[in-house]
């Protein structure tokens, strides 16, 4: 693995990685790319075929937040003006913890005026069972200011995720989930994301501070199992933001299970607990919802 530590304007460009771990031992952090305090870091051009086990998120187990999720592919803390572009970044699941299992493709923290774009993010799931809980994230951001993320090809699939009497599911396969505060733009990426339980294209909260989202041109595609449970909502996205501009999308959702009343199926919602009254200008998107 890689491993940058108050490296400014370190350069990652043009390795092929091949990075495997078959146990879910909790005790160790694994990062195929890890980057903290280094600002300008340039990582491009990587191609990276992770194979990667599920694991409990540790919170508040250390001083350092990006230790809480102890697996990922790419992890970037504290490191303003970092560009993330032009990568292709494939991780399979090879194990499953029994509590919580969760796995990010790429984590950023606490990093402002930056890019992600042009990356091609696929994260596959052929382990876990359905009607078992799991927890994917392709993107996951948390305090970022002013990052753009644009024209990425993002594709999540899974077997997991349950669903029970109609009302509540677990699991959850998010193709770009973020955490306030955050001012971030969302451009041209192309999402599909595939589970059978609870499932979001993008999923959006201010628990972390106040959010302000642009989200424009998108294509996204969300499948799984709604239920009439809060938790248990398929959505294109769903924004529990401060404000939110929505423009130009093209979102498909299918829900699995057929139609049922009370069902929380969406194209865009802001369907569960908020700390904010929103104020949303949505314009000019197209939505197609099954069931």
């Amino acid at each position: 693995s890689i491993n940058v530590k108050n490296g400014a304007n370190a350069k990652i460009l043009n390795n092929t990685i091949t990075y495997i771990f078959l146990s879910f031992a909790n005790n160790v952090i694994n990062y195929v790319i890890r980057v903290k305090n280094s600002p300008n870091a340039l990582i491009t051009g990587n191609n990276i075929n992770a194979y990667l086990p599920l694991k409990e998120v540790a919170y508040y187990t250390s001083a350092d937040q990006m230790d809480w999720d102890r697996v990922a592919v790419v992890g970037i803390e504290s490191s303003n003006g970092f560009n993330l572009s032009y990568n292709n970044i494939e991780v399979n699941v090879t194990a499953v913890d029994n509590s919580y299992p969760t796995l990010d493709a790429v984590i950023v923290l606490f990093s402002e005026n930056a890019y992600i774009g042009n990356n091609n993010v696929t994260e596959i799931d052929n382990v876990t069972e359905e009607g078992s809980a799991n927890y994917l994230y392709a993107i996951d951001v948390y305090s970022c200011n002013h990052l753009n993320i644009d024209n990425n090809t993002i594709k999540l699939r899974s077997m997991g995720g349950s669903f029970i009497n109609n009302t509540l599911g677990t699991s959850t396969a998010y193709g770009i989930q973020l955490t306030g505060g955050h001012n971030v733009t969302i451009a041209n990426n192309d999402i599909d994301t595939r589970n059978n339980g609870p499932n979001a294209g993008i999923y959006s909260q201010n628990f972390g501070g106040p959010t302000n989202l642009t989200i424009v041109n998108n294509t996204i595609y969300a499948e799984g199992n709604a239920g009439s449970s809060s938790w248990s909502l398929v959505t294109g996205m769903e924004l529990q933001d401060n404000y939110g501009y929505i423009a130009g999308n093209k979102i498909k959702v299918y829900n699995k299970q057929g139609y049922v009343q009370g069902s929380n199926a969406y194209g865009i919602s802001f369907s569960q607990y908020g700390m904010a009254a929103p104020i949303f200008n949505i314009t000019n998107n197209c939505v197609n919802l099954i069931n």
